[in-house]
């Protein structure tokens, strides 16, 4: 019971972290929404979440984990049951595919 205690007190903390680290202030809100009211920004979110879409499994996986959640490769291979080295390898071949992707949008 204590192992479990204390994996679920340290997961809190690490979303009570990653949540902080997302945070901006109030008066910079006003800025970036009025820099991302443009149709091509939109465009460009859609092709974004589209090319995520289709990423394969395990890079989709890694990707959402790493860049959109902030989870460390040794927390990443925890999770999915890998190891560190083979998270990195997905996100890079993630990121690859998604400069592919979006290569004709630029």
């Amino acid at each position: 019971i204590g192992a479990v205690a204390m994996s679920v007190s340290l997961d809190g903390l690490r979303k009570v972290r990653r949540r902080a680290a997302r945070e901006a202030p109030l008066e910079e809100g006003h800025q970036v929404a009025a820099s991302t009211d443009r149709p091509r920004d939109a465009d460009l979110k859609d092709r974004l979440y589209r090319a995520i879409d289709e990423l394969a499994d395990g890079y989709r996986a890694v990707f959402v984990l790493h860049e959109l959640e902030g989870y460390s490769h040794e927390e990443i291979a925890e999770m999915l049951h890998v190891t560190p080295g083979t998270s990195k390898a997905q996100l890079h071949r993630a990121r690859a595919r998604l400069r592919e992707s979006l290569a004709a949008f630029v």
